[in-house]
């Protein structure tokens, strides 16, 4: 979580990127678990997370794998 006073310079973005990227380099998934009213909720489905279950009053978000060499934030199509 960044602080309100660092929030809009993309410093959750680049700490969320490079996390994902460590998963995926350690062979593992990026997954979080958050509550579906939280702004946080919308920012990680922006980031390309999608909803794979609902526990209790969380949700857990997945993040689907890129292809090779695909950067940049958002969902994307796999052809």
């Amino acid at each position: 979580m960044v602080g309100p006073e660092h929030r809009g310079r993309g410093y959750g973005s680049k700490l969320l990127d490079f996390a994902v990227r460590r998963l995926g380099e350690l062979g593992r998934e990026a997954h979080i678990v958050t509550f579906p009213h939280l702004k946080a909720y919308r920012y990680y489905l922006n980031r390309g997370f999608t909803r794979i279950m609902n526990y209790g009053e969380f949700v857990v978000l997945k993040r689907a794998q890129r292809p090779p060499g695909v950067e940049g934030k958002g969902k994307f199509i796999r052809l």
